[in-house]
């Protein structure tokens, strides 16, 4: 699409308007044809033969080696993929080599399922094959390497399996808040109150959001008005907002992560004249705002 001038030069368009680039990243997998596949290296998970005959869906060979395809240990694996393996040095190196690669681009990574490279989740997933843990911490020794450079950069944990305080621990400056999205989608407004009484310190470091792309559209899980207010929440709390694509114009199909186009969808024009307000608050200091409103408690 363009390639590295043009997201050089779309930057700069960003930063025109006070706006920051943020990146994905995928550190648990890369694509079957990457070209770190062609290297004889450690970098991947491997299996044997065996493990192709027993489960095919799980592994796959190029030329005479079996790789592991890339998976999140509750799912089926991602058979488009091959698995980085997160105890091995030279996999670290090319990891960090990449990253320091993305900071000289943007602003900031969003890390795909984040918690997949901790050594807890990463020994419970692939065992044996993925032979004995390092010394440090996949993401803390990533980390600190970058912003050792690149201080100002952000890094975006998407993380669940209430492991978001682990990930905080390991250096990650926002991760992603799930359990609001679940409790104002499913619970009572007491259960919200009670996930808002956690130290501010931890809240500070929260991503609030009530639709990103792999949850349905906000507005078929909340409807128009409920929605309103569950965004109100979200965008007022401390730490970090998420606003999807098409969120703010009340769009309802929600698009599969593989496909490259969208059906054409009405605006709701009177929803996104709420989002322009409220997005026009940011100028506003709404973590002092919470400060002085965190009592929540009402007596009768």
């Amino acid at each position: 699409l363009g390639g590295s001038d043009a997201l050089k030069s779309f930057r700069a368009d960003l930063m025109d308007h006070d706006l920051l680039l943020i990146l994905d990243y995928v550190p648990n997998h890369v694509s079957i044809d990457h070209l770190w596949t062609l290297e004889k290296s450690d970098v991947f998970i491997k299996g044997t033969l065996d493990d192709l005959i027993a489960k095919p869906y799980d592994f796959f060979s190029l030329g005479d080696i079996v790789y592991a395809h890339g998976r999140d240990p509750n799912f089926p694996p991602w058979t488009d993929t091959v698995q980085i393996n997160a105890f091995s040095s030279e996999a670290r190196s090319k990891a960090l080599s990449t990253l320091l690669s993305i900071a000289q681009q943007c602003d900031g990574v969003r890390c795909d399922m984040a918690m997949l490279m901790t050594n807890n989740v990463f020994s419970r997933t692939w065992e044996e094959k993925a032979g004995p843990a390092l010394e440090k911490e996949f993401w803390e020794e990533i980390i600190v390497a970058v912003k050792n450079k690149f201080p100002d950069f952000k890094f975006i944990a998407e993380v669940y399996w209430d492991m978001e305080f682990e990930l905080m621990q390991q250096g990650f400056d926002y991760c992603y808040d799930k359990k609001l999205y679940e409790r104002l989608a499913n619970d009572s407004a007491q259960k919200v109150n009670e996930h808002l009484k956690a130290d501010w310190d931890y809240q500070r470091k929260l991503l609030r959001f009530i639709e990103n792309h792999d949850e349905p559209r906000a507005i078929t899980v909340f409807g128009t008005e409920a929605s309103k207010a569950a965004v109100v929440i979200a965008s007022t709390l401390p730490g970090a907002r998420l606003i999807f694509e098409g969120q703010t114009r009340g769009y309802e199909i929600k698009l599969p992560v593989q496909l490259g186009r969208a059906a054409t969808e009405e605006d709701d024009l009177a929803l996104m004249e709420f989002y322009d307000n409220l997005l026009k608050k940011k100028k506003k200091n709404f973590n002092s705002m919470y400060r002085t409103m965190r009592s929540c408690s009402w007596y009768i």
